[in-house]
């Protein structure tokens, strides 16, 4: 299994833009991505080459304390809206914590088709759904702001009662990097360890 530090929605497939979303982390405690929500949300509107639409969500988000379901709903359909205009009509689906899972379009079933197919998912994403997707999705599963994914897994997991208080983020990385669904003392296809694993940031294959 391979651990991703990316989003589970959109930014699943365009995941080499993930560099440019979070930005440096200044945060004097480096456990944490910054001390609270509107400090977070300001790194990310303190990015160069942020478009306007953002821009608007991310002044509000820190004027409110909040991104709301409605700005990240919009922002998704500007992607959805430019991925149509390319020819590409993805599936998708909301996951439970209200983001949105995104699937390929059949036709791309080949290497090539992918290699053809990613580049305009990163143009569609850019300046629409991946910063403010990232930034919400860590405003809803990672409230203390973590920086460490599997610190945030497992806190879920203790949290849902799949794993007891003993078990550490530590414990997790080796199960992780060893065989997840051989070694972890959770099933990691529970649709709540799917919740934690994604709100992690952490893609894992159900089939």
């Amino acid at each position: 299994m391979r651990f991703k530090r990316y989003l589970v929605g959109v930014v699943v497939l365009v995941s080499g833009l993930m560099t440019g979303c979070t930005g440096a982390n200044p945060s004097e405690d480096p456990s944490v991505l910054a001390p609270n929500l509107r400090a977070f949300f300001q790194q990310f509107l303190n990015q160069p080459g942020i478009s306007d639409f953002e821009r608007e969500v991310f002044t509000r988000a820190i004027e409110t304390g909040g991104i709301t379901q409605e700005d990240y709903d919009e922002a998704f359909r500007r992607y959805i809206s430019c991925m149509e205009d390319k020819g590409y009509y993805e599936t998708y689906e909301r996951r439970p914590d209200g983001l949105m899972s995104v699937f390929p379009p059949s036709e791309i079933d080949n290497q090539e088709a992918m290699d053809a197919y990613a580049p305009q998912m990163t143009d569609c994403a850019d300046g629409t759904v991946i910063r403010i997707e990232s930034a919400y999705n860590d405003q809803l599963n990672n409230p203390g702001l973590l920086s460490d994914p599997y610190e945030i897994v497992v806190q879920c997991l203790a949290q849902s009662g799949l794993v007891d208080l003993s078990y550490t983020p530590e414990q997790f990385e080796q199960d992780w990097n060893s065989s997840l669904k051989d070694n972890a003392p959770f099933d990691p296809k529970d649709p709540q360890a799917q919740q934690c694993l994604s709100g992690a940031g952490i893609s894992y294959a159900t089939d």
